[in-house]
């Protein structure tokens, strides 16, 4: 499959249909709208023959001094499905001694 890499927010549509195809719970459009908005970067990517959205991944935060990284892949044309969460901040054990 091609894909290509992109930083255009998706709409809340694709981020609900992504979220239930990684095995997610389902939001609302209007949440999710709310949340992509909140995302202080994202890149995603798309399959190039249908420009369908097929992963994807953003930082949001406080603005100050945490961040958590979420990302969402969906392998197109198989069974393989990816969710992965992972915390980066302050009280991250990467910052523990």
């Amino acid at each position: 499959m091609d894909y290509f890499i992109t930083n255009e927010l998706p709409t809340a549509e694709e981020f609900v249909q992504l979220r239930v195809d990684t095995g997610l719970s389902f939001r609302s459009v209007e949440v999710s709208s709310l949340a992509l908005l909140k995302s202080v970067y994202f890149v995603g990517l798309r399959a190039k023959e249908d420009n369908k959205l097929i992963g994807m991944g953003r930082l949001i935060g406080d603005g100050m001094d945490y961040l958590y990284r979420f990302r969402r892949c969906r392998i197109a044309g198989t069974s393989r499905q990816r969710a992965w969460k992972s915390n980066y901040g302050k009280n991250s054990s990467l910052y523990r001694n």
